[in-house]
């Protein structure tokens, strides 16, 4: 559906408006596009069963979780004061969009966690360890 270009848009606003929230925005992009890099290579590596895949995908749960709560401590700070003012509209498409705008970034950010928890789950099990132990063990530290 395309947006009404007379309804505000706070993100957009924001990032005209706030350059730190734009050389945050900004900045998060690159590092994500970093972290899809190294997610990339650890699967390469989980699949050949190499230590480092392990590793590397251990590393990426970690940024997941720093990033997703950094992420919502700079919208808290940033984001979401200018959204409650729209709330505060008699629009009630304004209050819809923004109560909108409001439950899914939080719930999506809270969906966007499943992923490295079950990472992480599997990653630290007994079995997973010794696997990736014995494996190196047999082949030496991997390359």
């Amino acid at each position: 559906l395309p947006s009404d270009p007379m309804m505000p848009n706070p993100v957009l606003e924001l990032l005209h408006t706030s350059s730190t929230y734009k050389a945050w925005y900004i900045f998060v992009i690159g590092l994500g596009f970093l972290a899809t890099l190294a997610l990339g290579a650890s699967g390469v590596g989980l699949l050949r069963v190499a230590g480092w895949g392990r590793m590397l995908a251990i590393g990426y749960c970690i940024y997941a979780f720093v990033s997703g709560i950094l992420g919502q401590l700079v919208n808290a700070v940033y984001l979401y004061g200018p959204i409650f003012e729209q709330m505060d509209s008699n629009d009630p498409a304004l209050v819809g969009a923004g109560i909108g705008g409001l439950v899914g970034g939080v719930c999506g950010s809270c969906v966007g966690f499943l992923y490295p928890c079950i990472l992480l789950y599997f990653m630290t099990r007994p079995h997973i360890v010794a696997l990736f132990n014995e494996q190196e063990g047999a082949t030496g530290p991997s390359a």
